[in-house]
This record gives structure tokens, sequence and C-alpha cells, in this order.
């Protein structure tokens, strides 16, 4: 059984007053994350507690079938493997489809990994689930086992969020450019308290089906932030607990990919951080935050 520690809870935040904007200190480090050593894995094989994983995946020929069957083999019998095509142009369906126990969800036409993920966990039958990116990299997959079995065994926690270590964050955790240069900045200045995550974009991530489902998923990549702001607004941030996964290694990202990414995050952050402000001008922010994922199909 895994034993969890006291969790970093907020004391200020940014607040706008008088037209201008005050900003909290910079967030103070936050717990040390836990350590999948001696997790019961055996969950999903109840009853009570079925666990599906969900991945979405565009244009990952050549990647997803090795992905997919380490998750597999890493999941009990019992659990589900669905896997969202968010309007791949290769081979990336047919592939997945070749792995047994595969469960293949279109996308609808919808683009955007947060739209992927909607489908899937709608589509999913278990109470809890677990979601990773389809470039799982350097990831064991017995590790998203072991998230779903820390969400199963502290009933107080509504999201267990992956964390990775970095040589090029100042805390030791992190990612990537996107990570580093717009969504930890913009945590540090409108949440604090969820500054102290150590890779808030990361797509491997535990919770409650009816639980994400009654919050909604933004349709882009901000999905993986925009839930960890809306369960920390639900519950609490007390209720977000971190794993160390370790190193992950991504594979390269053009920069235009990049700029889609950094563009989403941005807007799911700011929209729930000034949802009082108004104006032509913020509105034409927020519209040129994003554009469709279309155009980089």
């Amino acid at each position: 059984m895994v034993q969890l520690g006291k969790l970093y809870h907020p004391r200020r935040t940014a607040s706008l007053t008088g037209g201008r904007l005050s900003l909290p200190p910079r967030a103070r480090a936050g717990p040390r994350p836990h350590r999948l050593a001696g997790v019961d894995t055996r969950v999903g094989r109840s009853k009570s507690a079925p666990v599906s994983v969900v991945v979405p995946a565009r244009n990952e020929q050549g990647r997803i079938g090795q992905v997919l069957a380490a998750v597999r083999s890493a999941l009990p019998a019992s659990a589900e493997l669905i896997v969202v095509d968010d309007g791949s142009t290769d081979g990336t369906a047919g592939e997945a489809s070749q792995i047994r126990g595969v469960t293949l969800v279109p996308a609808a036409n919808r683009f955007g990994k947060g739209n992927a993920l909607y489908a899937g966990v709608s589509a999913a039958t278990g109470n809890v689930v677990v979601t990773c990116d389809a470039d799982l990299g350097s990831l064991d997959a017995r590790q998203l086992v072991g998230m779903a079995a820390i969400l199963v065994e502290r009933p107080g926690t509504s999201l267990v969020k992956a964390r990775y270590r970095s040589r090029d964050s100042l805390s030791g955790y992190g990612g990537g450019r996107v990570t580093e240069l717009v969504a930890k900045p913009l945590l540090e200045w409108f949440y604090p308290e969820l500054a102290t995550l150590g890779s808030p974009l990361a797509g491997e991530m535990a919770f409650r089906r009816d639980d994400a489902l009654r919050l909604g998923f933004d349709p882009g990549y901000g999905v993986d932030v925009g839930l960890a702001i809306d369960m920390a607004a639900a519950h609490g941030r007390g209720s977000i607990a971190e794993v160390d996964m370790g190193a992950k290694q991504h594979p390269h990202q053009p920069l235009a990919r990049l700029s889609l990414q950094a563009r989403e995050v941005a807007a799911a952050i700011l929209r729930r951080a000034l949802p009082g402000v108004s104006g032509d001008g913020y509105t034409r922010l927020l519209e040129n935050l994003a554009f469709p994922e279309e155009e980089l199909l």
C-alpha cells in the first residue's frame, strides 16, 4: 500500500484590483512526489473499481503498436484499453486495431487532444480512467496501473498526475519548452498552488470517470492543465497527487506544433484565471491563442 504524504495547499492567488493585476510571490516548492514501489497493482481486477486506459493518438504509425502492446501486457485482463484516433492521416488506426484487446474509438471529426480524450472517456466503462500519451517513450507501462492504485487507495484523491525528472528545470522536475516557458509561468501568476506541479502538461493521469465528465474537457492541448485546475477548484489542491515517473523521452516536436500547444495551454489557463475580464482586446487575445488543429494535419 502506498503511503501518501501531506500535499501543499494554496494561500494566495493572483487577483485583479482596480484594473491592475496583483501577483503572488513565487510558489514555494511542493511536496515530494510519491514513488510506486510497493503499490498494489492488482487494482482493476476488482469489480468495484474497474479500470479503463484511454490513449489519444494522431499519426503514431510505427510507434503505437509497441506502446499498446506494452500497456496491454501490464493491465489486468479485465481492464479496458481504448485508443482514440484523432484524425490520423497515416496507418495509426490500422496498427492499433491489430493489438489484442484494443477498442478503437473515432474522434468524430472533432480534432484536438481534449476532444479525443473526451471521446475515449465517454466510451469507457471503468469507474477509474487512466490516460497516457501515445508516445509513451521510456515509461514503464506498469506505472499506469500504479497511478490507478493510488487513486483507489486514497478516496480523497481526485487526480493523480505523472511527474517527470528533467535536467533543464530548476526544480529538477519538469517538461519541454511549452511547460517551462508557458504553463509554469502562467500557473505561478494565477494558480501558485498548482505551480508546484512538476509536469502540469503530462498526459499520464488517473481520475474518476464521472468526475471528469462533469467538469468537462478543453478541446485541445490545454486539457491536461485545465483538468488539474478544475479538479483543484472542485476538490482542493490536496486532492491532487503526483507520482515520480523518472525521466521520459519524447520525440522531437516541430515548432509549428509547439506553437499550437503553447497557444492552447495559455488559453486554457487564462479563460479560467480571468473569467470576469471582458472587452474586444481580451476576446481577440483568446481567439488568437488558438487556431484549428486541422492546419497541422
